[in-house]
Order: structure tokens, then sequence, then C-alpha cells
């Protein structure tokens, strides 16, 4: 009972702490002056711009529309689909049947977002196999579903602060993706290891630093992430740091400095589940890179377990529509324990034919040291893949 009743304190704290922060953040940005701009740099009005639109790149949105045109507020309906379809073939290395093709869905997306003045809402659905996240019985045998990804609403009551609440996004895993932007051949190391979910049940804040610096961000959830049943009595605290030290220099904006922090806990029996994510990303249009580190307390149950992942992309455009991107990460599931880690390296080669449609061919390879390998045999494996993506969405 002492125990519970320290957690919550804790998590308690925390909330207030960042609460106070926020509050000053949106004292000096509503009292700083705007400065003339040095020679040589941006415009301080489209900096601020330029930031909002980065800050709620997290959340996939557009800038709002505050109503203030000639027609007066309305409400806008912005729809979206993506899809990835093809096939693959699994080699399971050392073992007698080791060659499974198969055709694939890997991804089906439908959203809807709406926008009135200063309030916002998104619903996302995916495609799921019914029998995914441990299931042992699916729907029509093994039929693929749709199920919310996202559902949440929210509000900003002045341009550096945002509420959002519902099925939200949580606030590392945008800013990696949104810099690999390649989802379609492999998924970034965080998601992959299952060390941040892409989205869960709660509520955000997010403060936007003046002159488009980055953002300041708190996030409170179930925990167990938005694929599984919440079994989890406390609640996951998430402060995150978005920061762009060379926003005032230009072509240097894309460069994202990324500090985050997860207080929480997992499962029935709420074992710890901290996780500590740094990483260094560049998003430009034609050349995107990241290299991140976490730094993991508690896993699979274990609270006492100790752990870390590392993990680096890389994508480019050299030439118009012609795309490359490498990927390889290590995890290091337990840090006293060497034989419990995957190590992982991606290759993949695309061309985009037109705007909404792109193929990628890709190479992965996961290793599993020996007790990696015991506990899941089809860990030590090769995947090879021809992917079509198809990316629509009405603006």
């Amino acid at each position: 009972m002492a125990t519970e009743t320290s957690r919550f304190m804790i998590h308690r704290h925390a909330v207030g702490m960042l609460l106070v922060l926020l509050l000053a953040l949106a004292r000096s940005s509503a009292a700083a002056a705007e400065p003339e701009p040095p020679a040589g740099t941006k415009d301080a009005k489209e900096k601020e711009g330029e930031a909002k639109t980065a800050a709620k790149k997290a959340d996939g949105d557009n800038d709002n529309d505050d109503g203030d045109d000639d027609d007066g507020p309305r409400l806008r309906l912005s729809p979206g689909i993506e899809v990835f379809a093809g096939a693959a073939a699994l080699i399971v290395v050392d073992a007698e049947d080791d060659w499974q093709p198969e055709f694939v869905l890997s991804r089906a997306f439908l959203w809807l977002d709406a926008s009135y003045e200063r309030a916002r809402a998104r619903v996302t659905l995916e495609s799921v196999y019914s029998t995914s996240g441990a299931s042992l019985l699916g729907v029509g045998g093994n039929s693929i579903v749709l199920r919310l990804r996202e559902a949440w609403v929210a509000y900003n009551p002045w341009d550096f602060l945002e509420f959002q609440v519902g099925l939200v996004k949580t606030l590392a895993h945008p800013y990696v993706e949104d810099s690999w932007r390649l989802r379609v051949v492999d998924r970034v190391g965080i998601e992959r290891q299952a060390l941040a979910p892409p989205s869960d049940l709660g509520i955000v804040v997010r403060g936007h630093l003046p002159g488009g610096y980055g953002t300041l961000a708190i996030g409170a959830y179930n925990g167990d992430g938005y694929m599984m049943r919440e079994l989890n009595r406390d609640k996951n605290i998430e402060f995150t740091a978005s920061i762009h030290p060379l926003a005032d220099i230009q072509g240097a904006e894309p460069f994202n400095v990324l500090l985050s922090y997860t207080l929480g806990t997992e499962g029935a029996s709420s074992s710890r589940a901290n996780r500590l994510h740094a990483g260094l990303l560049w998003d430009g249009k034609r050349i995107g890179a990241g290299a991140t580190f976490t730094w993991v307390w508690g896993l699979d149950g274990l609270g006492d377990r100790e752990g870390y992942l590392i993990s680096g992309f890389l994508r480019g455009e050299p030439v118009d529509n012609l795309l490359l991107a490498f990927s390889g990460s290590h995890f290091r599931r337990d840090v006293d324990f060497a034989a419990a880690s995957i190590s992982t390296v991606m290759g993949a080669v695309g061309y985009r034919f037109i705007d909404p449609l792109s193929l990628f061919l890709s190479v992965d390879r996961q290793f599993a040291a020996s007790a990696a390998k015991a506990a899941n045999p089809g860990a030590d494996v090769w995947t090879i893949a021809l992917t079509a993506k198809a990316f629509f969405h009405v603006q």
C-alpha cells in the first residue's frame, strides 16, 4: 500500500511540475516581443509558422483554420487513405521448412480530420489480423478487421498551447517516425522492439517554444498501449522535448534534438516500465537521418531488468523519384545477459511512379542471440518483400 501511495505521489508531482513549466512557457510566449530578424536569417513570423507546423507533424495535421477568412468560421474536413500491400518471403535460419512466401497487407489506414476555428478532431482506422495481440480466437478464423488507431479531440486556446484527449498519439514515437518517413519498409526501432506504442488512451498538453525552437509536451496514458487490454492499475506519464537549436539558420531547420522520458508501469502487476529516449534527427525533404538511444528500466513484466536499444536510419532521394533507405538496430534485452540480444539490419530501394504511388523492394535480416532464439525460434530470420504504397489525402 505504501509503495502504491508513493508511486501515486511521484506521478502527481511530475504532472504538477510540467504544468507549471507549460504555464511559464505560455506567459513568456505571450509577453515576448517580436525582434527584427538579423540579416541572413528567417523572418520571425515565418519561423513561428513553421514551428507550429513542425510541432503538429506529430499528429500528421495541417495548421488550424482560425476562421478569419472572408467567409467567416467554417467546418473543414480532410479525409485520407494509406495502404501498404505486396508480397513477402520469410526465411527462418536453421529451420527445416524455412521458406514461407505470402501476400501481405501490412497497413491499411483510413482517417478523417475535422477542424473548426481552434477545435480539431481526428479518427483513424487501421487494418489488423483478428488473432493479433496474442488472441487465441479470431473473427471468422483470422479475418482482417478494422480497429481504432486514433480518436481524439483537441483545442488550442492560444497558438502556442494545445490540449488533446482520447486515443492520442504518444509523444516520442511520431518525431522519429516522421523523420524516417518509410514505415512501408520498416518500423522505427522503438516501435519494432515494443518500447514505445504509437498511441494510447490519455491526454496530452503541448506547448510550442517561441521562434520555432521546438515543442515541450506532457502526456498521461493508460500505459498498456492501444493494441492490448488495459490491465495497468497505475498510469504512465511521458515528458518530451523536441528542440530545433538551429531554427534561425536557413536550411538547418530540420535538425531536431529529441529527449523523452516515460515514468510507467505495465500489466496487471503494474511492474516498472520506465523508458528514456534520446535522439538526433534530420527531417529533410530529400534526406532524412536519425540516431536514437533508449534505456529501459523494466521489460516483459520484470521490473528489475534493464536493457538498451541503439538504432539508426538513413533515407535519401538522390535523383527525382528514386528512393533509398537503410536502417539498423541492436537491442540488448538484458544488460547482464548478452545472449538475449536482437540485432536488425534493413536495406530498401523504391521508385515513386506518381505522387500517391510508390513501389519498394526491401531485404531485412534479424539476428537473434542464443537465448533470444531459444525463446522465439522465429526470431533469427530473413525477410524479402516487394511492397506497393498508396497515399491519398484531401486537404
